[in-house]
């Protein structure tokens, strides 16, 4: 067996099986939303693309002229690391996963990535594969980011709570930016996000309030706010969802329970929009937010996963 870089003429050669491979993978993935023919061919498609203009790098198994499976990483910045790829696909015919081809593979991507510059490797995993999950813990990959998720019961205490309007927003524009750059510098530890790129994101959020394709509930202590949730309707795991982007209480109000009484405005105005999923995606290291997530009911969905070459 033959661990080859995939060129264009390979992918000539191979393109019968390239397209069976990727059609099968997305079939099986709850977040790929279109699973037929045509968009693995479209796939195929970027995939060449990619080679050509050399964002990625593919690497296949070949026997006896016979494509066992095959690899395809491509360049895709993570915050502010530049330095990075993403493993979109990671096939294996049936018949050959017991027989360390996709060890051999991804080592074989491990050192092109390194050799080109690369710091790190990335992927995304739904948990619900388990056998992918354990693969790239054992090939020590860690989680970095989880995927959150929760359906609603429909015993959730529901209020209608604060809505805050553009005008509202405008008026109190530097606290809302305050209170994302804190709740950006919790989540995302952006170390370079600063109060002005908080305000340029609140003045970005004000659109989408007038646009109606977000919603922000706040609370207050007295005539203060103190705290704020932003969502908006969201397509993922191929239904449609509420997305949860950001949701912060100032550090000395904590405890208090008003991220529950933000929660419950949105619960209110999910059921209003005939939506019965919330997700949201929270560093791994952040044991205070996980905690406060699972402690609301949601439940991890889909890693994604490092490797620092």
């Amino acid at each position: 067996m033959l661990i080859k870089k995939i060129d264009i003429l390979d992918c000539d050669t191979y393109e019968e099986e390239f397209v069976r491979y990727i059609y099968e993978n997305n079939k099986c993935r709850r977040s790929v939303e279109t699973k037929d023919i045509e968009s693995a061919y479209k796939h195929f498609s970027e995939m060449k693309s990619g080679i050509q203009e050399k964002t990625a790098i593919v690497y296949g198994a070949v026997d006896s002229g016979v494509l066992l499976g095959f690899v395809w990483a491509s360049k895709r910045s993570f915050r502010e690391d530049n330095k990075r790829m993403f493993l979109n696909i990671m096939y294996v015919d049936v018949g050959y996963k017991n027989c360390n081809v996709c060890e051999l593979l991804l080592d074989a991507v491990k050192k092109k990535a390194k050799s080109m510059g690369h710091k790190a490797l990335f992927v995304y995993e739904e948990i619900s594969d388990n056998d992918a999950v354990e693969f790239y813990k054992e090939a020590g990959f860690e989680i970095e980011r989880i995927q959150l998720v929760k359906n609603l019961t429909g015993n959730e205490n529901k209020q209608r709570g604060l809505a805050a309007s553009p005008e509202f927003i405008e008026k109190n524009l530097s606290t809302f930016a305050k209170l994302y750059e804190e709740n950006i510098h919790a989540h995302v530890l952006l170390e370079n996000f600063s109060y002005d790129d908080a305000v340029t994101a609140m003045n970005k959020l004000i659109q989408y309030l007038k646009d109606e394709k977000a919603s922000v509930y706040y609370e207050c202590n007295g005539e203060n706010v103190i705290g704020m949730i932003w969502v908006h309707p969201y397509k993922n795991m191929c239904e449609n969802r509420m997305h949860l982007s950001a949701i912060v209480v100032q550090k000395k109000y904590k405890g208090n329970s008003y991220g529950q009484k933000l929660f419950s405005a949105v619960y209110n105005g999910m059921i209003e929009k005939n939506l019965k999923t919330i997700y949201t995606n929270v560093d791994a290291e952040n044991s205070y937010a996980t905690k406060f997530y699972y402690k609301q009911g949601f439940e991890d969905e889909a890693y994604q996963m490092v490797f620092k070459l």
